[in-house]
């Protein structure tokens, strides 16, 4: 009886010890913190790569790169410096402008900058770049001045021995030896890549990608007119911007059209931008779009889309060159947050014929749908200053033909793949860098929501609405006193143009 007794007292026993341990692990749990520096609460997470929205999630930022993504969680087991409720708010990785060209003045660091920031532009790639803008990506990167989180460098454009547009942002090469002098000078120099332009000879466009494929350094930039589209691309040029050289490479009349460039160019002046420099220029993006030969396009985008190469189309500034009356233009921002020479351009364009200009940007938009279709790899890029142009080139892509997703991707996700960099940024997932952006609204349902900033994260620092609104107050104040120093000058010289 005495070992039957024991038997009977022994499962009780150990059932009630297990539900004690039970508790006391629960309790436990329960008291243990979630701990970061920045967490943000009940948030909507953008799945930039899926299309897909995860709601109500918890998102932890340990320093700068999330630490966890988790279902939401009592507010009494976070613990951190900084806890944002993201209720009804969405978040997307920090967006890219991959065109961009700064004025090089103390503007720039003054207002432009920090424009960049305040619209959620966390990585920018300069287009024409100069040694100077090292210092300023410094500055940038320490924080001395308020700016995106990623900064690259691209090479003054280089050209050939003449230019529709030289100056200090541009390098003028006369032959192979040349190229690969100047290729050898700007890797040492630090550019992250080369930027080739229009009027470059074949010859020297061929001595820069040989000698860049030894120094493990990109060529991107404009497809020489001296250059077919289809050799660019073998060669393993890595970006085309505005889509120039697609056009003239699937024009029926094409041998015709590069002859023609080489006899002009042959009589060009050497001293400077002048108009038949710029008419040449302008030839090579009007002659080709009214003769194209549709399969030669087809044949051509299919190589694009089996290649490394990607695609700018930078439609917003294409857009204001042609339509400057576009409803799209007439928002007071979009103006206000431009340098005093953008302005300038504004007004010069609405005294000026814009028919030559909207044939180009009318084909390039009906293009822009055909790559997406090819799934061609794109990027968006403005090729403007002040932050808001990057949101407007976002909304003329989904015009054009693309899902706001495909859009969304092309300032995120994209970036990242062109980049290399897919384990680091790209998308809102642990591990990657905490450069985010925290939205109003879904974007996914109106690519304009991307304007419905409430925050921008860089590095893991949170940026509220309002000091963004403080940084785009002072950029304002700025251009507004620059703005009244250019005015007298700017507006007689450019109404006075023919």
């Amino acid at each position: 009886m005495k070992i039957k007794s024991l038997k009977l007292f022994s499962i009780p026993f150990k059932v009630i010890a297990l539900v004690l341990l039970l508790g006391l692990c629960i309790s436990c749990k329960e008291k243990q913190k979630v701990k970061g520096d920045l967490i943000i609460t009940n948030v909507n997470v953008i799945d930039v790569i899926n299309g897909e929205v995860w709601p109500l999630k918890t998102v932890v930022i340990a320093a700068d790169t999330i630490a966890y993504i988790l279902d939401s969680l009592p507010g009494n087991t976070l613990e951190a410096s900084q806890i944002i409720d993201g209720s009804d708010k969405y978040l997307i990785p920090g967006l890219w402008d991959m065109h961009m060209h700064h004025m090089g003045d103390s503007l720039m660091t003054k207002a432009i900058w920090p424009l960049y920031l305040a619209h959620g532009i966390t990585g920018v790639r300069e287009m024409s770049g100069i040694p100077d803008d090292f210092a300023t990506r410094d500055s940038i990167m320490k924080g001395l001045i308020p700016g995106p989180a990623e900064y690259m460098i691209g090479s003054p454009l280089i050209d050939g021995v003449s230019s529709w547009m030289p100056g200090d942002h541009h390098i003028l090469i006369a032959d192979a030896e040349q190229a690969r002098a100047w290729t050898d000078t700007l890797h040492q120099q630090g550019f992250d890549f080369i930027k080739t332009y229009s009027f470059l000879s074949r010859e020297a466009y061929l001595a820069i990608h040989e000698r860049a494929k030894e120094l493990e350094m990109e060529v991107s930039g404009h497809i020489p007119a001296d250059v077919s589209a289809i050799e660019a691309i073998k060669l393993g040029h890595k970006t085309i911007e505005h889509l120039i050289g697609l056009e003239l490479s699937s024009a029926t009349n094409e041998d015709e059209i590069r002859e023609q460039f080489r006899e002009v160019a042959a009589t060009l002046s050497k001293e400077g931008p002048d108009k038949p420099s710029y008419d040449l220029f302008r030839s090579l993006e009007t002659e080709p779009i009214q003769s194209i030969d549709l399969q030669k396009e087809d044949s051509l985008f299919s190589l694009l889309a089996d290649s490394d190469t990607w695609v700018v189309p930078t439609l917003v500034l294409q857009k204001l060159n042609s339509y400057p009356e576009d409803t799209l233009f007439a928002n007071e921002q979009f103006q206000q947050f431009l340098h005093p020479t953008a302005r300038g351009d504004l007004i010069k364009k609405e005294h000026h014929n814009q028919g030559e200009f909207k044939t180009t940007i009318d084909y390039r938009m009906n293009s822009v749908k055909k790559l997406a279709d090819k799934n061609v790899k794109l990027l968006a890029g403005s090729d403007l200053e002040g932050g808001r142009s990057l949101h407007m080139e976002l909304e003329l892509l989904v015009e054009a033909g693309l899902s706001p997703l495909h859009a969304l991707q092309t300032a995120t996700i994209n970036p990242a793949k062109y980049r290399g960099t897919t384990a680091t940024e790209g998308s809102v997932t642990p591990g990657k860098k905490a450069n985010l952006v925290l939205l109003g609204a879904n974007p996914l349902e109106d690519i304009r929501n991307t304007l419905s900033i409430e925050g921008v994260i860089r590095r893991g620092a949170f940026f509220p609405e309002e000091q963004l609104d403080s940084l785009k107050q002072k950029a304002v104040e700025v251009l507004e006193k620059a703005e009244q120093a250019y005015s007298i000058f700017q507006e007689k010289e450019y109404l006075e143009s023919p």
